[in-house]
């Protein structure tokens, strides 16, 4: 069980991206294994509008403004219908493709929106 402030963590972000009813379980064990340590790559995932972890990316580059972000590994078993190298794909394309899949609305969430942050004051 993920701790809670992961939790709260989870669910904000999918609060934001319109799944306010969404099970954040799977998103915040996600973000507690994923927290940024000094030596890692920037790290993301694409989730549906009900919390599903689909598949995590990755940003290549050295500056934000000169990266891309990648679909790193899919955590679905894709139908064989499914475009090739969806694991490589560039991340917005993957989010749409995913999305087109699981029949489901999907985004993309920096680890920095479900790692980081205030937690709640109790």
């Amino acid at each position: 069980m993920p701790h809670p402030y992961f939790i709260d963590q989870a669910r904000a972000a999918l609060t934001a991206l319109g799944g306010p009813d969404a099970d954040p379980s799977e998103l915040a064990q996600w973000a507690e294994d994923h927290r940024p340590t000094g030596d890692t790559m920037p790290l993301g995932v694409i989730v549906s509008n009900d919390g599903q972890v689909l598949a995590t990316t990755w940003r290549v580059g050295s500056a934000p403004e000169l990266s891309a972000r990648y679909v790193r590994e899919v955590y679905i078993t894709l139908p064989d219908d499914a475009p090739v190298g969806i694991d490589r794909q560039v991340e917005d394309m993957a989010v749409s493709e995913l999305s087109k899949i699981v029949g489901k609305p999907c985004a993309a969430i920096s680890q920095s929106a479900v790692c980081t942050g205030a937690g709640k004051h109790a």
